[in-house]
C-alpha cells in the first residue's frame, strides 16, 4: 500500500501558511524572477473578482483594483516541504518528494496496512498532523503509487482506494493529464471519463493518437509499480516571514514566532529531537539585520518553552527602525538523558529557571547574574560572574572536610563593617607569630631559612655520600638600611566588637594592578583584650573590619 499527500495551491499555501486570514482577501502571487512576471495562482476572492492565471500585473489590477501581489518566496515553500516531510517521516520511514506539494509514502511493515478498515483512520491522523502546520492536504491511499496518486488529486479529503478499476474508471480525462491538443480532441469525441478512454482501445487509439496514447494508458494503470526515490528528512528547521507592513511593536512579532515554535516543536518530535540553540534573526527597515543565538539551558521541544525563552530575549531588545522581516532557526540534538545519584536532583524547570535569569540579567545587567568564578589574581576576593553550568560543577574534594577541622574558620564580612582603629608607631621587625596568625591558617610567606639550617635538615639524607659540611664564614656585616615605621593597630572600636588589642600579626602587603587603576591592601590579624580575633585591612588610609574568627 502507498500513499499520497497532495496540497493544493502548494505555491500560494507557502507563502500564506502564517497569515490564515489572508485567503478571505484577493491576493495574487506571481514570480519575479520572470522575464515576463505572470499571475502565478490567486486566493478565491480574487478569482471571483476576475484575476487568472497567467495575467501579468497590470491585467490583473485591471480587473480588481483591491488584488494584492505577492512575490513568491522559494525559501518558504522550502521550509513548508521540510516542515511537511519531518511529519510524515513519524508516520512512515519510506517517503518520496515527488514533486511541489506531492510526496509519496510507502505503508510497508506499517499495522494499519494490513487491515483495510484502519487505513481511514491512519489518513485522518495523517491529515490531522499537516493541517497543524498551517496548510490544506489531501491524502490518497491505495495499492500503487499511481492510484494513490490518482486519489489525493481527485478525493478533497481522505480517500482509500477500494475497487481499484471502478475508481480509475470514474475519474475525469484531465486526471490523466493529456497535451492541451490531445485533450481538445478527446473533447470533440465527448470522451469525458477515464472508463470512456479506456474502452477505445489501446491500439486504436495509438493509431490516431500516436505514442502519446500509450502513455495516457500507463497513467491509468492501476498495477503498475515504480520504485520511489526515498529520501532521509533534513534536520533542518528554519521559518522565514517579511511583514507586509512594518512592525512597532511586540505583539504581532510574538505571535508569528509562536506559530514557528510550534511548527518545530511538532517537527522535532517526529524526528525524535529536540532543539539546543535558536537564533533569531530580525531585518531592520534601515537595511540593518540583527541576529541573536539563544542557548537553551536543556533541549527540548516544547513550544512554551522555546517561547518563553525568545519573549524573554524579546522583552530586552531595543531597534533603532521598525522590523520588516523575522526569521528563526533551531539546531537539533538528541534528547538528554541523565540518571542522577541518590542524594542529587535536577532543577525543576531549567527553562523557567533560565527565563528568571534573563529577566534579572535585563533588570541589573548581565554581569552581575550568574555564578561567581574566582579569577587567576592574588587580589583578594577577585572573581566574574559566569552562567550557571550544573553539569560541569566542581566536586569538593574529599580531604576538604579534614583541613577544614585542622583551623578555626574566618568568618567574612559582606559588605565590611566600618571600624575606628587607633595606630602607633613602630620599627618594622619580624613580628612573632600569635595565636591569631595560628587561628586563620592563613596564606602567610613561608619563613626563610638560613644555609646552615638547611644543611642540618639535609645532613641526614647525604652523610653517607658526602662528609659533614662545614660551616661558611659569616658573612660580612651589612650596613642598617633606614626603612618607615609601620603603623601598628593597639585598639579599635567597631559595632559589636571594641576595645584593646592584645595581640597583632602583620601587616601582609599586596597591590598590583598599577597598569589600570591600581589597588593596595594591608591586612592585620588581631586579638582584642576581650579574646575577639578579627582581621583588619587598611585601603587608601581606610580601615575596615572584614573577617570574625568562629
Amino acid at each position: 500500500m502507498f500513499a499520497v499527500l497532495y496540497l493544493p495551491d502548494f505555491l500560494l499555501q507557502a507563502a500564506l501558511r502564517h497569515e490564515p486570514d489572508a485567503w478571505s482577501r484577493p491576493i495574487a502571487l506571481v514570480d519575479p524572477s520572470a522575464n515576463v512576471p505572470r499571475v502565478l495562482t490567486a486566493t478565491p476572492a480574487a478569482r471571483t473578482a476576475g484575476v487568472v492565471d497567467g495575467l501579468n500585473p497590470p491585467q490583473a489590477l485591471a480587473r480588481c483594483r483591491e488584488v494584492a501581489l505577492r512575490h513568491r518566496s522559494p525559501a518558504q515553500e522550502a521550509a513548508a516541504t521540510d516542515a511537511v516531510v519531518q511529519v510524515a517521516f513519524g508516520f512512515s520511514p519510506n517517503l518520496e518528494t515527488t514533486g511541489p506539494g506531492l510526496i509519496t509514502l510507502d505503508l510497508r511493515g506499517l499495522v494499519e496496512a494490513a487491515h483495510t478498515s484502519a487505513l481511514p483512520n491512519w489518513g485522518k491522523r495523517l491529515q490531522q498532523a499537516v493541517q497543524t502546520l498551517g496548510l490544506r492536504v489531501q491524502v490518497g491511499i491505495g495499492a500503487t503509487p499511481n492510484l494513490a496518486r490518482h486519489a489525493a488529486l481527485w478525493s478533497g479529503d481522505v480517500h482509500v482506494v477500494g475497487h481499484a478499476g471502478e475508481f480509475v474508471a470514474s475519474l475525469p480525462v484531465a486526471a490523466l493529464e493529456p497535451t492541451p491538443h490531445v485533450a481538445t480532441i478527446l473533447q470533440q469525441w465527448g470522451v469525458r471519463t477515464v472508463g470512456e478512454f479506456l474502452a477505445l482501445g489501446q491500439a486504436e487509439l495509438s493509431d490516431r493518437l500516436g505514442l502519446e496514447a500509450l502513455a495516457l494508458f500507463a497513467a491509468a494503470s492501476t498495477t503498475a509499480l515504480r520504485p520511489l526515490h526515498l529520501i532521509r528528512p533534513a534536520e533542518r528547521f528554519e521559518e522565514s516571514w517579511d511583514f507586509e507592513h512594518d512592525v512597532e511593536t511586540l505583539e504581532p512579532l510574538l505571535f508569528l514566532l509562536r506559530r514557528f515554535v510550534d511548527s518545530f516543536g511538532q517537527r522535532l518530535e517526529a524526528l525524535g529531537l529536540a532543539a539546543e540553540h535558536l537564533t533569531l534573526r530580525l531585518r531592520l527597515e534601515s537595511g540593518e539585520a540583527k541576529e541573536h543565538r539563544l542557548r537553551l539551558p536543556e533541549p527540548t521541544r516544547q513550544p512554551e518553552a522555546l517561547f518563553r525563552t525568545l519573549q524573554t530575549h524579546l522583552e530586552s531588545v531595543r531597534t533603532d527602525a521598525p522590523v520588516v522581516g523575522v526569521g528563526l532557526s533551531a539546531e537539533p540534538t538528541r534528547p538528554r538523558q541523565r540518571q542522577f545519584s541518590l542524594f542529587e536532583a535536577a532543577v525543576r524547570d531549567p527553562h523557567q529557571f533560565q527565563e528568571t535569569l534573563a529577566r534579572l540579567s535585563a533588570l541589573v545587567g548581565s554581569d552581575r547574574v550568574g555564578s561567581p568564578l574566582r579569577e587567576n589574581s592574588h587580589r583578594p576576593d577577585a572573581f566574574r560572574m559566569v552562567p550557571p553550568d550544573f553539569e560541569n560543577a566542581p566536586v569538593p574534594a574529599p580531604e576538604a572536610g579534614a583541613w577544614l577541622h585542622s583551623v578555626t574558620p574566618l568568618r567574612r564580612l559582606r559588605p565590611a563593617r566600618a571600624v575606628r582603629v587607633e595606630v602607633r608607631l613602630t620599627s618594622p621587625h619580624p613580628t612573632a607569630p600569635s595565636a591569631a596568625s595560628a587561628l586563620f591558617g592563613t596564606h602567610r610567606p613561608t619563613p626563610q631559612l638560613s644555609s646552615e639550617q638547611i644543611a642540618a635538615m639535609l645532613s641526614p639524607v647525604f652523610q653517607k655520600e658526602t662528609p659533614a659540611p662545614v660551616p661558611p664564614p659569616p658573612p660580612a656585616a651589612l650596613p642598617p638600611v633606614n626603612t618607615p615605621a609601620t603603623e601598628q593597630p593597639v585598639s579599635l572600636s567597631s559595632a559589636g566588637i571594641s576595645g584593646r588589642i592584645r595581640r597583632a600579626v602583620g601587616p601582609l602587603r599586596a597591590s598590583g594592578g598599577w597598569w589600570e587603576s591600581g589597588w593596595s591592601a594591608e591586612e592585620w590579624d588581631v586579638e582584642t583584650e576581650r579574646g575577639d580575633v578579627v582581621r583588619l585591612v587598611k585601603r587608601a588610609q581606610q580601615w575596615t573590619l572584614e573577617g570574625l574568627g568562629d
